[in-house]
């Protein structure tokens, strides 16, 4: 979290995750990553997270 608050990236690659579909737990892997967005003074906005399946 300290890394993507200062601005920084991160990506973590085939992490396994328990979500809930229709109420049942299943397994899955994915492809996180998170950028910084900035505003115009050059200030961390927002983060931006793309999620993928693998």
């Amino acid at each position: 979290m300290k890394v993507g608050l200062a601005g920084g990236t991160l990506a973590y690659r085939d992490t396994e995750l328990t979500i809930y579909r229709h109420g049942q737990p299943e397994r899955v892997w994915m492809n996180l990553d998170y950028s910084p967005v900035l505003d115009e003074s050059g200030e961390l906005a927002a983060p931006k997270l793309w999620i993928n399946t693998v």
